[in-house]
């Protein structure tokens, strides 16, 4: 939800070079961040993690670049920290027969979150326009006409986020942990980072893991397209900026999306065995390849990186 918003909040700086540095700093962090999650545990992995998203949403309310851009790396080491202490916390408190639905409930339960953000930022935007006057609202606008965010909105909406995230480092704080026996204990400490180092490289040498990688590549992309590039274009394209209500029918349409699959592939994973892999690999595919056609036919070209009054090149959004 909030990469639509930043387009308005920082002009001057390119929001494909803040999702560039976050995500480098996300794919070095994953180098150590399960070694780091070995060190503290699971629990205290996802309460930093957490902690840093905080120090993020902190940053909207005393705006810089230099604030920014830091806390876009801080936030990359956050979610290398939040992912590796998942997975681990999952791993400890699930058995071989629950792993792939734990796996799946936590992955629809945390996308939710794009659902309750969606929700807020609709309840945000409503009561903005019923306690606007008209005069306020054409202040929203551009020159050219587009749409633009007040600072009072942007500091409701991300403390609205702000406030979610305190309450999840409480959470994380208070969740409690599986006891580990001192044997276990013991072979985790003489575990160094160069050995978990050398563990990763000879994995990726395996061939099934390289033909994998692939698919890494490919998710990578499909993740920073919808979550990054694909909502500018609500800012940049004068037809779609004119709805104050599109950016959170978004953030909210994809958090029910991921809740039905999460919901889909724990149910049929209880009576298909290995339900979760190639099955839902075809449906993703099929799904994949049906949004990508309607979003080509309905979205004005370079309206992802420039604003523009444009034609879409064959379904015009109203």
């Amino acid at each position: 939800m909030p990469y639509f918003i930043e387009n308005h909040v920082i002009r001057a700086l390119s929001i494909f070079f803040r999702q560039a540095v976050l995500y480098a700093v996300y794919a070095l962090a994953t180098l150590f961040a399960p070694w780091v999650c070995l060190r503290i545990g699971a629990k205290w992995s996802l309460f930093s993690g957490s902690l840093l998203f905080t120090a993020y949403q902190l940053g909207f309310f005393y705006l810089n670049s230099y604030y920014f851009y830091l806390t876009q790396a801080l936030m990359g080491i956050g979610f290398a920290l939040y992912y590796a202490g998942q997975g681990l916390y999952m791993s400890e408190h699930s058995s071989r027969s629950t792993l792939t639905r734990n796996s799946t409930l936590v992955s629809a339960i945390g996308q939710s979150s794009m659902l309750f953000g969606g929700i807020a930022l609709a309840i945000i935007s409503y009561v903005r326009q019923m306690s606007t006057t008209d005069s306020e609202k054409t202040a929203d606008l551009t020159d050219d006409g587009y749409r633009n965010f007040s600072n009072g909105e942007i500091h409701v909406i991300y403390g609205v986020l702000l406030g979610f995230t305190v309450l999840s480092n409480i959470i994380f704080a208070l969740t409690p942990t599986k006891a580990t026996s001192d044997a276990k204990m013991d072979a985790v400490e003489k575990t160094t980072l160069r050995t978990q180092l050398g563990h990763l490289f000879n994995a990726a040498r395996e061939p099934r893991i390289f033909l994998l990688s692939f698919f890494f590549i490919f998710y990578g992309l499909h993740v920073s397209f919808w979550l990054g590039a694909y909502p500018t274009s609500f800012a940049f394209s004068k037809i779609l900026s004119a709805n104050v209500y599109l950016p959170a029918y978004y953030s909210a349409m994809t958090g029910v999306g991921n809740i039905i699959v999460g919901v889909y592939i724990s149910f049929f994973d209880k009576r298909y065995p290995n339900f979760g892999l190639i099955p839902t690999m075809i449906t993703q595919l099929v799904l994949g390849t049906i949004t990508f056609g309607i979003t080509i036919a309905s979205t004005s070209n370079l309206s992802t990186i420039q604003t523009n009054d444009d034609r879409s090149m064959w379904i015009e959004p109203s």
